[in-house]
């Protein structure tokens, strides 16, 4: 028993190092299944982080996203990796101590949760969406999939170790099993959320202004009759929404586009139509005051609606700007064309497409407030 105890008191000293911990014990005997063997010593074995996988959790902090580590192992060998790759490993929760009436909340909590089954994995994904956490599941084994299904968004990370039932209960497969290409494409979904955005934003306002010129010119300036002719609506639509409209949508972020958290509410919220009523609003008094001036210079009709189509037209112009903008209209790189600095080029390994599918996938839930994850080191955790 003096061997064992000992063996037993080296185990958290191991699994403080970050190595999982095999005991080995023998007997005289050919049955598997024999009790009362002599402990012989103790494995540790050393699992790398994944290259990735220190970046991506700090980008993930920077972009608001927690993450939860999630695993089969020692908790201190858990603690460990956690503090390795820059997880916050407090509190550190074992799936035994999980029990209880506050079961919920532990696991709302947990830093780390270390020890866990299935079942575990899946009141986790429950327990935070319950909380009104919006979710991303990892995993790659059998066990994970109940997880990856009930997740708000499913990753499969399909490396080498990846099973195909993940791959088919995850929304999202990511073929190189790197935890950065999931940052790749929140980061991708998060400019493609703010771009749509911003296309919404310029023709809804630019059009509502028109529209607001026009039915303020019918009052206003009766033997006007109108302010813009048929025309010219026509030539202003054709101009000044497709091109801009097009140009926002493929535009890219002035700094890093991870760190643009879009708000709950949706594209089409209370504050956004607010907010594109007044800048509609702001067009079509410039418009209608440089008309009002054109007037009282003696203009006549035509050249009346010339400085209106002209005003209309470098205001909606400047509208593109303001709506492109993430913070100021005038912020770094509004003059030209932004290079986007954090592509992540996939690696030759890499099936085409996927990478751009997960973007595509991310995109629809940008608001990612916790991704829990199942395998940071290179050799899938045990669970």
């Amino acid at each position: 028993m003096e061997a064992t105890d000992r063996l037993a008191e080296a185990v958290p000293m191991l699994a403080r190092r970050g190595l999982r911990v095999l005991a080995l014990a023998e007997s005289d005997t050919d049955d598997l299944d024999a009790v009362g063997l002599r402990p012989v010593g103790l494995v540790g074995l050393s699992d790398e982080s994944r290259a990735s996988a220190r970046q991506a959790v700090a980008d993930c902090r920077a972009g608001g996203i927690r993450v939860v580590m999630v695993t089969g192992d020692h908790a201190e060998t858990a603690r460990a990796v956690a503090q390795e790759v820059g997880i916050e490993p407090e509190p550190v929760v074992t799936g035994s101590c999980t029990d209880g009436q506050d079961r919920t909340a532990q696991l709302r909590k947990a830093g780390v949760l270390a020890r866990v089954d299935p079942a575990t994995k899946l009141d986790l994904v429950r327990a935070l969406r319950e909380g009104g956490e919006v979710v991303a599941m990892t995993g790659d084994g059998v066990n994970d999939a109940p997880a990856l299904r009930d997740a708000d968004v499913g990753v499969a990370m399909a490396g080498e170790e990846g099973t195909d039932v993940a791959r088919e209960a995850a929304a999202v497969v990511v073929t190189n099993g790197e935890l950065g290409t999931i940052v790749t494409g929140i980061r991708e979904g998060r400019r493609l959320h703010h771009n749509v955005g911003s296309m919404i934003g310029y023709l809804l306002a630019g059009n509502l202004a028109e529209i607001f010129l026009v039915l303020v010119g019918l009052f206003a300036w009766p033997d006007l009759v109108i302010p813009l002719l048929p025309v010219h609506l026509l030539w202003i639509n054709l101009a000044l929404d497709g091109i801009p409209a097009i140009a926002l949508g493929i535009d890219r972020a002035s700094g890093d586009s991870l760190e643009g958290r879009p708000a709950r509410e949706g594209l089409l919220s209370g504050p956004v139509l607010a907010r594109i009523g007044i800048r509609s609003l702001i067009v079509g008094l410039l418009v209608a005051a440089a008309v009002q001036v054109a007037r009282r210079l003696g203009w006549d009709d035509d050249q009346v609606r010339t400085q209106a189509v002209l005003t209309l037209v470098f205001a909606r112009l400047t509208l593109a700007y303001v709506a492109r903008a993430r913070r100021w209209t005038f912020e770094h790189g509004w003059w030209s064309g932004r290079p986007d600095p954090t592509v992540v080029r996939p690696r030759p390994a890499d099936r085409p497409g996927r990478i751009g599918r997960a973007a595509l996938r991310c995109a629809l839930r940008t608001d990612l407030d916790i991704v829990a994850v199942n395998d940071i080191t290179e050799t899938a955790a045990l669970a």
